[in-house]
């Protein structure tokens, strides 16, 4: 039987989505009603729900509300398997303020913490009993540089918290309540609230953002136009915090386009919303519901991959295949399609999953990691993909140490859940629905509620072996795993041997966006809220990129390159010239043996001929003159074997 926090979540679910798909929903009344009116009635509807569920009267199955809202539609976004109990109900060691369970949270990584808000919360009480779903009104972090348990409750012991102001700006109690996440934008130190609000309420210009160097809250005004929608849901964003910009597309509220926000200079923030009609190029911008789109530091100004989801323009659940990916450069503003293949299976089109990138130690590939997801909301999955680039291939990873599938069986597997990932080797999975309702199971004559142990609202996938892990340790070394390299060639430093798609590049344009990559950028352990966000150096081809000491290290190098080259060719003069002399001194003696005697040139006449190779702003130092003895009493010299590399000695002064 579901509980009432449950029902909370999939009631809303059911009006918003209904409501999307044919803007018009008949609840009891037998009215029509927009989607603005469904949302202004939405909290009177799924109170009736929950009463009518929660009725003591009613029998076990009396929670699918038949004479409240549509029976086939509320069943087919709920199925009976969300009702059945987990297999594993042992409770948990908890301790009052641990988080038992998050949903429809959203979350990105500022500096070195993961910051995460909004959504639902089972919280432990200070009765040991787990709350029913509440809203949490605080910006939570986790800080990546110190250690914590994974596969556990959510503690106060590593989890921070930090208040957020209900006044900051006009809808932020709404995004902050709201069971449908907007996207959380980053710089190098600080991070912007984006949409998620539970109504549509007038456009505006101004988002809340919090700095988290002096931590603290600001509203920031927007230049480019009204594009701060608090009921745009179940988009896709994405940032570059050392670019500044970030992104967002698709949505539930047909707005069409792709939000691009530049935060490149604090003081200035602006945003465009790009449509093939205005300021896109290519392809037509995708209309995605719940999909993936990732960040890729390659070409000249990085790239974004949009893939999965479900198609905004046609009928709810009309799921997109993971062969269509789609490409957006940056740079050029322009969409292109690139058609991925699989060895020898693709993963089957889903939504609300999670992807995080791993980038090989050479450059060579990036490892595009998915985990879980639904089918229609009635196929929960807890698989692991990955699709490498640039090869565009799809690869089946099987994990290992999963504690939810080991626990639950066909039953496991999440949605909604997030990933962020930290030096390419770690991805922290936080939240999200699960197939069974094993969030918190009742027990005993009390009805006290427990966390159930089999699912964990902190997750840890280690991605060099793929294994999911029961402790997150700072400073792993990411390699690239053999299930990976034994495909697309290599080993795991990277070197892998497939450059490009299965036929090659559909557009010749690709060809050099593919050829480029962006430098690593230097870890940000102090960020300044005084600084702007670091630009990315220009681009190198395809290779091992320099990181930022590995710049510094190649600035030293060409100085030592140029001044070897100076030397070079100074000790190439001074040896020319040497070689000179004894040419003409042999040639000298050869002649006074002939001719008996012994010539003297006067210094007038030989400077012209003797004259030192100088080099510009260097002294040149003299040999010192020695008497010689009279030549007329030595014998005729003889003539001389050479060979290579023969030492002559010192050459004799001429005596004047």
């Amino acid at each position: 039987m579901f509980s009432r926090g449950l029902l909370r979540f999939l009631v809303p679910a059911y009006l918003l989505l209904e409501a999307q798909s044919t803007q018009v929903l008949t609840i009891t009344d037998g009215a029509d009603h927009t989607l603005a009116e469904v949302f202004t009635q939405r909290n009177s509807v799924q109170d009736e729900i929950l009463d009518k569920a929660f009725d003591s009267n009613s029998d076990q199955d009396s929670y699918v509300p038949t004479d409240l809202v549509q029976d086939d539609a509320f069943t087919f976004l709920s199925p009976r398997s969300l009702a059945l109990p987990s297999r594993s109900l042992t409770s948990r060691s908890i301790k009052f303020g641990n988080i038992c369970s998050v949903q429809g949270q959203r979350s990105v990584v500022v500096g070195h913490s993961i910051f995460f808000m909004g959504g639902s919360y089972k919280t432990i009480g200070d009765d040991a009993n787990v709350s029913d779903w509440k809203c949490e009104h605080v910006l939570f972090s986790l800080d990546l540089e110190t250690s914590f348990p994974v596969e556990d409750l959510l503690s106060p012991d590593f989890l921070h918290n930090i208040s957020i102001p209900s006044t900051v700006t006009p809808d932020i109690i709404s995004q902050v309540e709201s069971i449908w996440s907007g996207a959380l934008f980053a710089t190098n130190d600080t991070l912007y609230i984006y949409g998620g609000g539970d109504v549509d309420e007038n456009p505006m210009h101004d988002l809340a953002s919090y700095n988290i160097t002096t931590n603290s809250w600001k509203q920031v005004s927007i230049s480019g136009g009204d594009f701060e929608i608090g009921g745009r849901v179940l988009g896709q964003g994405v940032s570059d915090p050392i670019s500044g910009l970030s992104f967002f597309t698709g949505g539930s509220n047909n707005v069409g386009g792709m939000l691009r926000l530049d935060a490149s200079n604090p003081d200035d923030v602006t945003w465009t919303n790009q449509t093939k009609f205005s300021g896109s190029k290519g392809e037509s911008v995708p209309e995605v519901l719940s999909g993936g789109l990732v960040y890729l530091p390659v070409g000249k100004a990085g790239i974004l991959l949009l893939l999965g989801g479900s198609d905004a323009n046609s009928s709810i659940f009309n799921m997109r295949s993971m062969e269509n990916i789609a490409v957006y450069d940056i740079d050029s503003s322009a969409w292109y399609s690139v058609v991925a293949t699989g060895t020898p299976d693709i993963p089957n089109g889903r939504a609300e999953f999670c992807l995080a990138v791993s980038r090989a130690p050479d450059d060579s590939s990036f490892q595009v990691t998915m985990y879980g997801g639904t089918l229609e909301n009635s196929t929960y999955y807890d698989d692991v993909w990955v699709l490498s680039i640039p090869s565009f291939q799809w690869i089946s990873v099987t994990d290992t140490n999963n504690t939810e599938r080991m626990s639950n069986g066909p039953r496991a597997g999440r949605k909604g859940h997030t990933c962020t990932i930290w030096d390419d080797s770690q991805i922290i999975v936080l939240g999200g629905m699960y197939a069974s309702n094993a969030a918190t199971q009742i027990q005993g004559d009390g009805n006290r509620s427990v966390c159930d142990t089999a699912y964990s609202p902190i997750r840890l996938l280690e991605t060099s072996t793929y294994t999911w892990k029961n402790e997150y340790e700072p400073n792993n070394v990411y390699s690239v795993p053999s299930v990976i390299s034994q495909i697309i060639g290599g080993d795991s430093s990277g070197h892998s041997t497939i450059k490009s798609p299965q036929g090659g590049w559909n557009d010749s344009d690709l060809v050099d966006v593919f050829s480029r990559t962006l430098p690593r950028p230097k870890k940000i352990v102090n960020p300044s809220s005084s600084a702007t966000p670091a630009q990315h150096s220009p681009t190198s081809s395809t290779g091992p990129s320099p990181t930022s000491a590995s710049s510094t290290s190649s600035k030293v190098s060409k100085g030592a390159i140029v001044g070897g080259l100076i030397g070079g060719i100074a000790v190439s003069i001074a040896g020319i010239a040497i070689i000179n002399m004894v040419f003409r001194w042999r040639r000298r003696k050869r002649s006074e043996s002939k001719s008996g005697g012994v010539t003297i040139r006067s210094k007038d006449e030989m400077e012209p001929e003797w004259s030192k190779a100088e080099l510009g702003g260097q002294s040149v130092q003299e040999l010192p003159t020695r008497k010689l003895q009279d030549p007329s009493g030595l014998p005729a010299p003889r003539a001389i074997q050479e060979l290579p590399g023969t030492d002559f000695g010192e050459l004799p002064a001429v005596r004047h």
